[in-house]
């Protein structure tokens, strides 16, 4: 994201399909959000459920799911190390950014519709749709 602004002309855009974490003294969220206000930039940013550490812990191991106790010893030992860390949550995002230089931020959680955009790039319309 660090160079991205420079990277962009005006009234362009990007999207990028990540996941974003949150921890109890960090917010890829709240970052994004200060992001988008030091650059100029408009940002729309779609979360999925959360992941909790559970959850997380959980599908990071599966792969020794027929092997228990090394299953279960690999997640007790990543749970030791999100608690550490101070881990709250993860989502899957789909943020989509465009250099305006007007400072507007969004985030949208599961949504029941689809949402289209209409990008005028000055040749020709182009819509894409959201999760």
């Amino acid at each position: 994201m660090n160079g991205l602004p420079d990277r962009l002309n005006t009234g362009g855009f990007a999207q990028i399909v990540t996941h974003l974490y949150e921890f109890e003294d960090f917010s890829h969220i709240d970052w994004m959000n200060q992001f988008t206000s030091d650059h100029g930039l408009e940002t729309l940013i779609f979360l999925s459920d959360t992941f909790d550490k559970y959850q997380l812990s959980a599908s990071q191991h599966r792969g020794h799911l027929t092997e228990y106790s090394r299953y279960k010893e690999l997640v007790l030992k990543y749970l030791e190390h999100l608690d550490r860390i101070r881990y709250k949550t993860r989502y899957l995002a789909e943020i989509t950014t465009r250099k305006t230089g007007k400072s507007r931020f969004k985030k949208m959680f599961s949504l029941d519709n689809p949402v289209v955009f209409k990008v005028d790039n000055g040749s020709k319309l182009t819509q894409f749709y959201g999760i």
